[in-house]
Parts: structure tokens; sequence; C-alpha cells
């Protein structure tokens, strides 16, 4: 068990979860745009899914994805990452 420098709440991960990465420079990174991309990637794969709360994507009122934040201003650099359940099965 570890915790992520990023911070976040607990992630669940199985076969059915899959992640996302972004990395850019501070001065380019928007949480909106990143969550952007991922809406409409699942949009290319049929599935429609939107923001909710602060970072959350929810599909049919479900959550199906959260986030993490890291900003290192010594570094100029800014990460986003998240999780994603596709086929999980949480019986």
């Amino acid at each position: 068990l570890v915790r992520r420098r990023s911070g976040g709440g607990a992630v669940f991960q199985d076969a059915g979860c899959s992640v996302f990465t972004f990395i850019f420079p501070s001065s380019d990174f928007h949480i909106d745009r990143n969550l952007d991309t991922v809406l409409g990637a699942l949009r290319r794969l049929g599935i429609e899914a939107e923001k909710k709360g602060r970072n959350d994507l929810t599909h049919e009122d479900k959550k199906i994805s959260g986030s993490a934040f890291k900003h290192a201003p010594d570094r100029q650099v800014s990460l986003h990452h998240g999780t994603i359940l596709i086929d999980t099965d949480l019986t």
C-alpha cells in the first residue's frame, strides 16, 4: 500500500480499470481541457459521461473517474492523472 504524492483518495484498480496521465508545463496546464479530452475519448467509445463535482466524471449519475494533481513550481511542470472504471466488477 502506498500513497501517491499527488494526493487524492483511494484508488480501486483491476483489469477493468484504465488510467490516464497529463503532464504539461505549468503555464499550459488546464484541468478542464484535460477532462474534456478524456470525455471526448469516452464519447468516441460510445460512453456518454459528464464532469461532476470538483474533478469527477460520471456516467448515468455514477462516478466512473476521479483525478489527482501535482504541481511542481520548482520544475515548472504540472501532473494530472486519474482512473476510469471501464468494465469493473464491484460486487
